[in-house]
């Protein structure tokens, strides 16, 4: 299992794997096309009439983009897509695939990780330091490290969306919220 860093694709002996982009490349594998969460690129792409190679989406992607559709948000879209459940292997040809739950600020995101052979890969997009649901980001951490990854491909960390106070207290960044003060430097830690 080799990871193409350059176009984020996994190829094994019998497949190609795309995460969260297609590249029409000339080989006789079957190919198929990972989205792990929903951005502008991810849309244009599901909204092709035909799909060029299965696709694959989250529970949570899934049930958004079927309200899209329904709401008349979005344009009709071809929801002849593969969903992968939360937490179970799914065999994709010669490779098993487990979705996680993740938070990188886009709805449906997931962390995922690939199994060929012995070889294990684990895959995240992005994912916020300090999102809504920093449990998910520990989870996925916490199964990649049971499972003895030495490398995880894709990360790319985002920093918060509101600004960060410069107080710190115990040696750790104090993040205030906006709308909300931050409390002067002589004030005591909350308990």
């Amino acid at each position: 299992m080799e990871y193409n860093f350059e176009n984020k694709f996994v190829e094994t002996d019998e497949t190609i794997i795309f995460f969260d982009n297609y590249i029409n490349i000339d080989s006789p594998k079957e190919k198929f096309v990972i989205i792990s969460h929903l951005s502008a690129d991810n849309l244009a792409y599901l909204q092709q009439a035909t799909l060029p190679a299965k696709t694959f989406v989250s529970q949570n992607l899934f049930l958004l983009l079927q309200k899209l559709t329904k709401f008349e948000l979005i344009a009709n879209l071809n929801l002849d897509l593969k969903v992968l459940p939360y937490g179970f292997a799914v065999s994709v040809a010669d490779s098993k695939i487990t979705a996680l739950n993740s938070d990188d600020g886009f709805w449906g995101s997931m962390a995922l990780y690939l199994e060929h052979d012995h070889q294990k890969l684990g895959y995240v997009a992005k994912f916020d330091i300090h999102g809504i649901h920093k449990k998910r980001i520990k989870a996925w951490k916490k199964f990649f490290s049971q499972q003895k990854l030495r490398e995880v491909h894709g990360i790319r960390r985002q920093m918060p969306f509101f600004p960060v106070s410069a107080h710190r207290w115990a040696g750790r960044a104090r993040f205030c919220p906006p709308g909300k003060r931050a409390r002067p430097l002589t004030a005591a830690p909350p308990r």
